[in-house]
Formats: structure tokens, C-alpha cells, sequence
């Protein structure tokens, strides 16, 4: 049954601003700058290697119910090699980091208004189970190669998550470019699996 006191709730856009705001030291001691507006993300271009962060707002949007999610996509390319490598947070993380990601996330569903009763009943038989399921809170840390998205709902959970990715950040970076730098030239990478290798074309 739906928790009788709404959220409040905070938009994708104020998410995003406190996100920036809470790396942003970070991120600039670290060489970073703000990418182009439509990029909405840090960008570090030292040649030949080129590096980029940003946030990512779930295309499935935000209700009063579930929440929203994002994910903090990583990437970073070598032209002189033309390498390059793409990672979410969640595969960049130490196993303290996950284990803390976990938390967050269980903390943010259980304070969740939802599930909608109206929306239960007017989903197909087949899709209930999936959308119930976003309102189970779990200790289970999923594997790192998942792609685990990040919950929030409030003001509350998107400064957290600010104040998570900043802590973390150097860290994610670091992995990242550690994953870069042992590519095989003309080899990209997505999280961490090969999609395309010199040797394919031999």
C-alpha cells in the first residue's frame, strides 16, 4: 500500500546542479572542467588522452512513487593509440564503495511513498512483478560488471549521492584510466568487455 505522506520530491535538474556542486573542487583540482550545456558533465582534455564524467538521468523520467535513478558514466580515449573506454560507477568502485552504494540506495527505497495502487492496477499481469520489485529494499550487492543504477527521490538523497561521488571520485578515475592504459592498441572497451579488438580484423 502507498505510505500516506508524499516525498518531497526534488527535479532532475536541481539533482544535477547539486551533483556538479558537490565534485566540483575535486574535479577541478583533478584538471577538470565544465563541458558544453548540452554535455552537462566534466570533460579533461590533456593530449593525446582525453577524460569526461557526467550524469545521466534515467529516459524513463521521475514520479512521486518510484523516484528517479541516474548512473555517472566514465569515459576516457588515447588517440595517438585510438583506444578508448567507457565505464558506470558502479563497476568503478572499490568493495567498500559498493557495499556504501547498497546502503544508499536501500535507504532511499525505503522511504519511498510507493508502490501506487492505481498504477498496479493498471499495469499487465506480465510487468507487475518488475515495477513491485523496485520498492524491495536489498542488502545483496550485485555483481560488478551489473549495471546498477543510483535511487533518489528528495533533496536529501541527491546530496548524498553528491557527497558518495565525490568521495570517490579520484578513486573512479583512477581505475578508469588504469583500464585505458592497458588496452591493446585500437581496442575499445565497455565496462570493461572488449567490443572492439585489432584481432577481430586479422
Amino acid at each position: 500500500m502507498m505510505k500516506i505522506n508524499p516525498l518531497d520530491v526534488v527535479p532532475a535538474t536541481e539533482a544535477r546542479t547539486l551533483w556538479n556542486a558537490a565534485v566540483r573542487p575535486l574535479a577541478t583540482s583533478l584538471g577538470f572542467r565544465p563541458g558544453r550545456p548540452a554535455m552537462r558533465g566534466w570533460v579533461r582534455d590533456a593530449q593525446p588522452l582525453a577524460f569526461s564524467f557526467l550524469f545521466q538521468v534515467t529516459k524513463y523520467g521521475f514520479d512521486r512513487y518510484s523516484g528517479g535513478s541516474f548512473i555517472t558514466e566514465f569515459h576516457a580515449s588515447d588517440r595517438n593509440r585510438a583506444t578508448g573506454v567507457l565505464f558506470r560507477m558502479w563497476s568503478l568502485l572499490g568493495d567498500q564503495g559498493r557495499v556504501e552504494f547498497v546502503q544508499i540506495n536501500s535507504a532511499v527505497v525505503s522511504r519511498l511513498p510507493g508502490p501506487s495502487d492505481s498504477i498496479v492496477r493498471a499495469l499487465p499481469e506480465s510487468l507487475r512483478e518488475t515495477y513491485l520489485a523496485g520498492f524491495r529494499v536489498s542488502a545483496d550487492l550485485p555483481p560488478q560488471t551489473a549495471d546498477v543504477w543510483c535511487r533518489y527521490a528528495t533533496r536529501e538523497d541527491a546530496v548524498r549521492w553528491g557527497a558518495f561521488i565525490a568521495a570517490n571520485l579520484e578513486e573512479m578515475v583512477a581505475r578508469c584510466e588504469q583500464h585505458l592504459f592497458q588496452l591493446e592498441d585500437g581496442t575499445q572497451s565497455l565496462g570493461g568487455v572488449v567490443v572492439n579488438s585489432p584481432a577481430k580484423f586479422v
